[in-house]
């Protein structure tokens, strides 16, 4: 079932999706995808890319790990 866009009230049966960068105050910054609606292209929601931000953990881990190897 489609929901209504809530700026032009048009049914949303697919969205848009854009990656971008997500920067906090500190100035680090994160994968994101920004959802919007493909006929008035405001913006719906903005979610956390998990899957980057796993990667990102994975290879900093990885890169720690090896740094105490001898």
């Amino acid at each position: 079932m489609a929901g209504k866009c809530p700026y032009c009230d048009n049914v949303v049966s697919s969205v848009r999706i854009e990656l971008v960068n997500s920067i906090e105050p500190s100035g680090k910054s994160w994968k994101s995808a920004l959802f919007s609606c493909p006929i008035c292209m405001k913006v719906l929601n903005v979610s956390f890319d998990a899957t980057s931000h796993s990667k990102h953990i994975i290879d900093q881990v990885t890169k720690n790990i090896t740094d105490l190897i001898p």
